[in-house]
């Protein structure tokens, strides 16, 4: 079951990304309830 460990993989790049993103515009947190970033 290696697409479990891909799934996680990608999700926690994508909180990470998110939690970036906030860093440095925390004014929108309307953001981070749709993390569609592609």
């Amino acid at each position: 079951m290696e697409g479990v460990g891909q799934a996680m993989f990608k999700l926690i790049r994508e909180l990470v990304v998110v939690k970036k993103a906030s860093n440095k515009t925390k004014k929108s947190s309307g953001m981070m309830s749709s993390p569609r970033f592609e």
